[in-house]
């Protein structure tokens, strides 16, 4: 069968290598749009019976917003969070966030709006010295992606209250810093990797064009895969973990799979087979030996989707569309 493959693909190697290429680019295009379309969900059972307690506990007492965002605020040097000056200030911004959004902000709690309560829990919302304070600004939205969204359309707002010098905390601001981290580590690996690879490869070889090879196999590799995840997104969930997974493992494996076909082929070329025999003999061995690899690799993988979390789901999918692509 391989034999039969390497001649195929030798025969008519302009038409593969131009569909290939045709089709790895025209996913990656469609896949630039997966960060719009990926979740933040996903890490729990949903058919458990703590998802089921949680979501009836919300259907019925409300959801806990309290945590979504909590703003700490400092009294100017000299002054205290009792300051009518500064306390006006402040709430003035904080009453102004409500107003400018309200499609995305339910409102404000903390020691700044009931300075006098005798309640425990608003005079626990400073400290003794008076010298700091905290707000909780609970947010719209009935899901974790929606709720997320609404902090990002509101964050800027939020980093400009008391002329810049608020802290954030809470559950939202952790989740927009994690996944805009990931998201700007992924880019500069993309952007810095395949040059580097190349470079190393380049020094292996001695050769440009076999140094190009598994790097550009890489590249597209990571292009078709996320395109793959972009369809698979418009009829499921995919979790945002399954972007890097993809630039990693296929670029990672695309590199090393390369390697095995380069070297193979230089190797029956320099036996003094002609490019034809060449192709057909590195497909007979090498290009096994990738295919078996691949093959094992993603039966391996899917192992995973025996769980119900989505998020594993995704994982899956997207490491058996970067493996096999590669």
């Amino acid at each position: 069968m391989f034999a039969w493959w390497g001649r195929i693909v030798y025969r008519y190697r302009f038409i593969v290598i131009g569909v290939m290429v045709a089709l790895c680019l025209g996913g990656g295009i469609f896949g630039l749009s997966l960060g719009k379309h990926v979740t933040q969900s996903g890490f729990y059972d949903d058919g458990s019976q703590s998802v089921k307690a949680s979501v009836l506990g919300d259907q019925t007492y409300g959801r806990d917003r309290t945590s979504h965002v909590v703003a700490t605020f400092t009294a100017p040097q000299g002054k205290t969070v009792d300051d009518p000056a500064w306390s006006a200030l402040i709430k003035n911004q904080l009453n102004k966030l409500k107003t400018d959004h309200p499609d995305q902000v339910l409102g404000w709690v903390g020691y700044l709006a009931a300075p006098n309560s005798t309640d425990p829990v608003v005079k626990g919302m400073a400290t003794e010295d008076k010298k700091h304070t905290f707000v909780s600004i609970p947010l719209k939205g009935d899901d974790d992606d929606s709720i997320l969204t609404n902090y990002k359309t509101v964050a800027p707002a939020l980093q400009k209250l008391d002329g810049g010098r608020v802290e954030l905390a809470g559950l939202q601001p952790v989740a927009a810093g994690l996944t805009g981290t990931i998201e700007t580590d992924q880019r500069r690996m993309e952007v810095l990797a395949l040059p580097l690879v190349a470079v190393v490869l380049f020094l292996v070889f001695g050769g440009v064009i076999a140094a190009c090879l598994p790097a550009i196999v890489g590249g597209l590799a990571i292009a078709g895969a996320l395109g793959i995840m972009r369809f698979i997104a418009i009829f499921g969930p995919v979790h945002f973990f399954a972007q890097p997974v993809v630039t990693m493992i296929g670029l990672g494996i695309a590199v090393d799979y390369g390697l095995f076909v380069v070297s193979r082929f230089r190797e029956e070329i320099a036996e003094g087979y002609d490019s034809e025999v060449a192709v057909r003999r590195t497909m007979m061995t090498a290009g096994r030996t990738v295919t078996f690899s691949a093959v094992l690799i993603a039966v391996s993988a899917a192992s995973m989707l025996v769980f119900p979390q989505g998020f594993l789901k995704s994982l899956t999918y997207a490491t058996i569309a970067a493996v096999m692509l590669s």
